[in-house]
């Protein structure tokens, strides 16, 4: 399964990096590479745990505490029907999204998210 190679390859990618002293580093969170060439922003429970969720299924909100800006031009996201469409990234607004189950595929995704999202 494809979330579950995931979590092995972040497992890894944690064990490599804390053995040559990459989680050491003070900068880390601006991110860092793993020995196996994967990106890596998050590195404590509480991050990886906000970015997932995050990530995976709401973003941010603009001027709060992050500093975040959003990207210029146009940005893919889903409509309400679920289809990708481009976008203005500051019409996008916050929706709340109901999420009665979660799929592998979208497990999968927050565990990248939990990694990778900033």
């Amino acid at each position: 399964m494809a979330w579950e190679a995931t979590l092995i390859r972040q497992l890894v990618d944690l064990r490599e990096m804390d053995e040559i002293g990459t989680l050491k580093n003070e900068y880390r969170y601006f991110g860092v590479s793993a020995p196996r060439g994967s990106s890596w922003y998050n590195f404590d429970p509480a991050s990886f745990l906000e970015c997932g969720v995050r990530g995976t299924f709401g973003g941010w909100e603009q001027d709060d505490s992050t500093t975040r800006a959003y990207v210029p031009g146009q940005v893919a996201a889903l409509n309400l029907e679920g289809q990708i469409v481009s976008v203005n990234p500051e019409d996008t607004g916050d929706p709340v999204i109901e999420v009665p189950e979660i799929s592998w595929g979208q497990f999968r995704e927050f565990l990248l998210c939990g990694q990778q999202y900033e």
